[in-house]
C-alpha cells in the first residue's frame, strides 16, 4: 500500500471524497481540521493509522483503518476537531501522518494560530440550568473574571459559522464563577459560552451542548451486546450534517430496533457497501410526531421486517445490521448509523441526543440496551397496520394561489401549487400524486434573492432518486433559477417533492413549487424543457 496524494483543508464534502476548502493555516475557532488523503495498491485486510501530532511531538489524536478492503485506489479523509477542543489551546506546528506498521506512507503539517486571549482570562466548565419556559441560567467556572464583564453565546451554522445568539451582562461575578440568564431557551444544538472582561480580554471559548430531551434508547434488541465504533466529532465521517451521529456495532446479535416510538419510512434500495460513494446504503427513518426524527443507517438489504406507513413502538424489530452504502473497518464493516434530525432527510442536520441506557458513551465501550425484549425480532415481519401513506412536510404547507416569483419567463404550469421556506442546510418535503397514464411530470422550484441557491429533489413511489446526485431525466441542472424537471412517462403514485437549501446569507428562504401532469406534452411555450435545458 503507497500513498501518493494527500491535502490538508477546512471544509470537506458531506457527499463525496475531497476537501472543498484548502488551508494549512487555522484560528482556533475554525470547526476542524481535515485530512484527506488517497491509499493505493490496497491488499484486503491491510491496515494502516492516522496520527495528528501536536506541537510537542505527542500523538494527539488518531483513528485506525482496520482490514480495509482490496482496491486499486481508496479515498480517506479524517477529521481533528479545534473549536472547543483541546487542539485550539495548543498552537504552534502540527503534523499528520499516515502509518502502516511502522512506516510513515505521509506526513503534512499545519498551523494552529495563537488564541486571542491571554490564558489569565480562562473558563474551565460550563453548566447550563433552564429557570422557566422563558429564561435559561448560564454558570461558568473559571479564573480572572472581573466585575462588568459580557458573557457571549454562539451558535455554529453551516450558513455563517459561529454566530452570536446573545451577549448578557452577568447576574453574579466571583474570580473563580460567573452567572449570567439568557432570556429564552437554547434549543438542541452546538453552542460556545465566551467571556469578554472590561480590558476586552476574551476567554477561550467553552462548549455547551444541548442534546433533546426526548428518549432514546440503544437501537439494537434487549440482553445483546454492542459496541460505540463511532461517536459524534468521530474522526471517521461524523461531520458537518452528521457530526452528531452514533456508529455502533454488534459483538453479539444483530437486529436493529426502533429508538422511539414513530411512524416508518422504509428505503431499502438494495444497496451493497461501497468504498467510493458516501452514501447511508439502506435505512430507515422513523417520524416520531414532534417535530424530531430518528434515522438509522446501512442495513442490510431484503431484511426489512417493516414498511412506510407502520406504527413501530421503541424496541420493534426495523432490518438487519449491515454494511450497505459507505462503510469500512473491523468485520466487514457493519454496523448502524443512529443519528437524530429535526428534518425528515436522512442527510439533514442532526442534534446532539443521548441514550436513555448509557448517557456517557465513548468510542469502544462495550452496551447493552433496555428495550423491550418482546419487539426485537427480525425473524419475522411486522403486521402492523398502515398509518400513513407519505412524509409528513416538515413545515406546515397549504396550497394558495400566489404570484411565482419572476426570475425566469415561464409560461405557468397549471398543476398543484405549493409555497415553502427553508433555511441552508435545511429540508421541505411535500408530495404531489401523479394519476396514471399521465404522459409527464413536470415540477419547478422559483426563488428570488441574491447569494441564494435550493436545490430541487423528487422520489418516486418506488424511491427511485432523481436530483443533481441521483437520475437527471428532464433536469435544468444544479443551481439554475427556476430548477425543474421534465420527466417523461413518469410512474404512478404519490412522488415526494423535496427542496435542500444549500446556499444563502442566515436568513429563511421562502420559495414557490409549480408542478403539472398533462395527458400530453404541454404546447405553451417554455412549458416544458429537455433534459440538460438552461433557463
Amino acid at each position: 500500500m503507497t500513498v501518493r496524494q494527500s491535502a490538508i483543508g477546512a471544509t470537506a464534502q458531506e457527499q463525496g471524497c475531497a476537501i472543498t476548502r484548502h488551508a494549512t493555516t487555522f484560528a482556533p475557532s475554525e470547526r476542524q481540521v481535515f485530512f484527506w488523503f488517497v491509499a493505493q495498491q490496497v491488499r484486503s485486510g491491510d491496515e494502516l493509522k492516522v496520527e495528528w501530532i501536536d506541537p510537542d511531538g505527542k500523538v494527539a489524536a488518531s483513528a485506525s483503518y482496520d482490514t480495509l478492503p482490496a482496491a486499486p485506489e481508496l479515498c480517506l479523509m479524517t477529521q481533528l476537531p479545534l473549536a472547543g477542543f483541546a487542539a485550539a489551546t495548543q498552537p504552534g506546528t502540527w503534523a499528520v501522518r499516515a502509518v502502516a506498521g511502522n512506516l510513515t506512507l505521509i506526513s503534512r503539517t499545519f498551523e494552529v494560530q495563537k488564541n486571542p486571549y491571554d490564558g489569565t482570562l480562562n473558563i474551565t466548565a460550563v453548566t447550563r440550568k433552564e429557570l422557566s419556559s422563558t429564561e435559561t441560567e448560564i454558570s461558568m467556572e473559571g479564573n480572572g473574571f472581573q466585575a462588568g464583564l459580557m458573557v457571549h453565546i454562539a451558535q455554529y451554522t453551516k450558513a455563517g459559522g459561529w454566530n452570536y445568539v446573545a451577549a448578557m451582562q452577568a447576574t453574579a461575578i466571583s474570580d473563580k464563577r460567573v452567572t449570567a440568564t439568557y432570556q429564552g431557551i437554547l434549543g438542541p444544538g452546538e453552542y460556545m459560552a465566551i467571556v469578554r472582561n472590561l480590558d476586552d480580554r476574551l476567554s477561550n471559548p467553552s462548549r455547551i451542548i444541548v442534546a433533546t430531551s426526548s428518549g432514546y434508547r440503544m437501537p439494537f434488541a434487549a440482553g445483546e451486546t454492542w459496541q460505540i465504533t463511532q461517536t459524534p466529532y468521530g474522526s471517521f465521517s461524523h461531520w458537518g450534517n452528521v457530526v452528531n451521529a452514533f456508529d455502533i456495532a454488534p459483538a453479539q446479535g444483530a437486529c436493529v430496533v426502533a429508538m422511539r416510538s414513530g411512524i416508518v419510512h422504509a428505503f431499502d434500495r438494495g444497496e451493497v457497501q461501497s468504498h467510493t460513494n458516501r452514501t447511508f446504503g439502506n435505512y430507515v427513518t422513523i417520524d416520531h410526531g414532534d417535530g424530531e426524527y430518528s434515522h438509522y443507517g446501512h442495513l442490510a438489504r431484503g431484511t426489512f421486517v417493516v414498511k412506510t406507513g407502520q406504527r413501530v413502538e421503541a424496541g420493534q424489530a426495523l432490518a438487519h445490521v449491515g454494511n450497505s452504502g459507505y462503510t469500512l473497518g473491523a468485520g466487514g464493516g457493519y454496523h448502524v448509523h443512529a443519528q437524530v434530525t429535526k428534518s425528515f432527510y436522512i442527510g439533514s442536520q442532526s442534534i446532539p441526543f443521548k441514550f436513555v441506557d448509557v448517557p456517557n458513551v465513548a468510542k469502544g465501550m462495550m452496551v447493552k440496551s433496555t428495550q423491550s425484549a418482546a419487539l426485537g425480532d427480525c425473524s419475522k415481519k411486522f403486521e402492523g397496520p398502515i398509518v400513513l401513506t407519505q412524509a409528513t412536510p416538515t413545515v406546515a404547507v397549504v396550497p394558495v394561489a400566489v404570484t411565482v416569483p419572476v426570475v425566469a419567463q415561464r409560461a405557468a404550469l397549471g398543476g398543484p401549487h405549493l409555497a415553502g421556506q427553508v433555511g441552508v442546510g435545511d429540508w421541505w418535503h411535500s408530495g404531489v400524486t401523479v394519476p396514471k397514464g399521465a404522459a409527464r411530470l413536470q415540477v419547478r422550484l422559483a426563488f428570488t434573492g441574491a447569494g441564494r441557491e435550493l436545490n430541487l429533489h423528487l422520489v418516486s413511489p418506488s424511491n427511485k432518486h432523481y436530483g443533481w446526485y441521483g437520475d437527471k431525466t428532464g433536469y435544468s441542472g444544479q443551481g439554475s433559477n427556476p430548477e425543474e424537471f421534465d420527466i417523461p412517462a413518469p410512474e404512478a403514485g404519490t412522488w415526494r417533492v423535496s427542496v435542500q437549501g444549500t446556499k444563502g446569507t442566515g436568513e429563511v428562504m421562502n420559495f414557490d413549487i409549480e408542478s403539472a401532469m398533462p395527458a400530453t406534452r404541454l404546447a405553451t411555450a417554455g412549458a416544458g424543457r429537455r433534459a440538460g435545458g438552461r433557463p
